[in-house]
């Protein structure tokens, strides 16, 4: 930029174009459209790195007139919408941080609201522990950003069909893992899409340690279902910042827990929290605009999952009283596995969008997500 304002102070000094007669303009004008051409180069020579513009995010669509599926190969292979045909997304994205492109992949400090459903690698404690392209970052034992080269990471396309799409990350200098994504419109069930994830250890030589912790963002508007018979059952994360947010409102009742949106208690303040859930039942459910979005995964004994965290964990965030802009993050985490170079780790969920017309009561979601269970296999 300091280039280009140097480059306008000069050529406000330049003398002024004296009048020509229309013989003497026709070779002038020539002239100076090569000059225009080669002034161009150099002023695009000279800003190239001060002003470089992002590639826009690539987005490939699959669907099958049931659903419709978005995901992007790059920022970490990440999905962006779910839906039935021709209905609003069921999913939280960052429509802001997506029209500023593709970034560049730094192991830094800076966090990006991409939102959308990705997978992350647990426990979290761990995320900058190992590494050794941020020693400040080891130093600091950081807890976040999430890994960059996981979530911002340009994913190859290995195959893609009309129904399906197969993404590959390349390692990580973080986590030392490459994952394999595949996402699938399953033929039998035709309201349903298929997520499964391989996670390699890359490294030539040394185990790691980690699980695959799935991620899918959904306004904090919407109704957050998981079964749970007890308060037992739940562990809350209370606000880092008491003065300035308040904790997350839920209920338990009748086998459901719920999620609540309830205002802070001022409008300057926050509700933000978390909780760390062990569910009856390896589900969860998300109603919101007129479609539910029931999340399926596999079942988890507590044993295997790493004590920092929880088979299910939902994180709440919002502002004020203002739950469309805010968000939930509906999570679930696999096994905790160490694995050896070239050995992998995999994990899966099934989607399935069903219209919903019904009461916005807990006893009626719970009734509905109860009924399309029964025609819908376990993972």
């Amino acid at each position: 930029m300091k280039k280009l304002l140097e480059l306008g102070a000069l050529l406000a000094r330049l003398p002024a174009v004296d009048y020509q007669p229309a013989r003497a303009r026709h070779l002038t004008g020539f002239v100076t459209d090569i000059v225009n051409v080669f002034f161009l180069v150099g002023l695009l020579a000279l800003c190239r790195g001060s002003l470089a513009i992002a590639e826009p995010v690539q987005q490939i669509t699959l669907g099958n007139g049931v659903v419709s599926l978005q995901v992007t190969p790059d920022i970490g292979g990440r999905v962006l919408g779910v839906s039935l045909t021709d209905r609003q997304n069921l999913l939280r994205v960052g429509t802001e941080e997506l029209a500023r492109g593709v970034p560049e992949v730094k192991a830094d400090d800076r966090a990006y609201s991409y939102f959308g459903h990705i997978v992350w690698n647990g426990p979290q404690s761990d995320w900058w522990k190992f590494q050794t392209v941020n020693p400040q970052r080891r130093a600091q034992k950081a807890q976040w950003p999430p890994d960059p080269f996981n979530v911002l990471a340009r994913n190859e396309i290995v195959a893609h069909t009309a129904e399906s799409l197969v993404l590959q990350s390349p390692p990580s200098a973080l986590t030392g893992l490459a994952m394999r994504k595949v996402f699938r419109l399953p033929a039998k069930h035709k309201n349903s899409v298929e997520l499964m994830v391989d996670a390699q250890n890359a490294q030539p030589e040394g185990s790691v340690a980690w699980d695959l912790w799935f991620n899918t963002r959904v306004s904090a508007a919407s109704k957050v279902l998981v079964p749970v018979a007890s308060e037992q059952q739940v562990r809350v994360q209370q606000p880092f910042y008491p003065k300035q947010q308040d904790p997350i409102a839920y209920t338990v009742a009748e086998g459901t827990l719920v999620l609540n949106q309830l205002a802070a208690t001022a409008p300057s303040r926050k509700r933000v929290g978390k909780l760390f859930i062990t569910p009856d039942a390896p589900w969860m459910a998300s109603f919101s605009q007129g479609q539910v979005l029931l999340i399926q995964y596999p079942s988890v004994p507590s044993a295997d999952i790493h004590p920092e965290h929880s088979l299910v964990e939902l994180y709440m965030d919002f502002d004020g009283d203002d739950f469309a802009a805010g968000l939930i993050e509906m999570e679930v985490h696999s096994a905790y596995r160490e694995l050896a170079p070239g050995t992998t780790l995999t994990s899966r969920e099934r989607w399935t969008v069903l219209p919903y017309t019904g009461q916005m009561t807990p006893a009626a979601m719970r009734a509905f997500v109860d009924a399309a269970l029964q025609t819908l296999p376990a993972l």
